[in-house]
């Protein structure tokens, strides 16, 4: 398997925190409009489906508080080394 180097920079930095934070917003509203159509057509499979996409917004949640702490703790790192990190 080969693999490519990713080369991090500040606009790859901020093309992920855009994509985490529009996946946590579509998270969002789908949980909302799936609970709001279950209770509207009690409806245990709405419940579920709502549930399940609570459980993705969480995980998107967390990916992106590691993708933060990851990105504090390289650019700490970059301002203690020398150049050509």
């Amino acid at each position: 398997m080969v693999e490519s180097p990713i080369i991090r920079t500040a606009d790859t930095d901020l093309a992920i925190r855009r994509i985490q934070w529009f996946t946590i917003i579509w998270m969002v509203v789908e949980v909302a409009v799936a609970f709001m159509a279950a209770i509207r057509a009690h409806s245990v499979a709405l419940t579920a489906f709502g549930g399940d996409s609570a459980i993705e917004l969480m995980s998107a949640a967390v990916v992106s508080h590691a993708f933060a702490h990851l990105a504090g703790l390289l650019n700490s790192l970059r301002a203690k080394s020398p150049a050509g990190f």
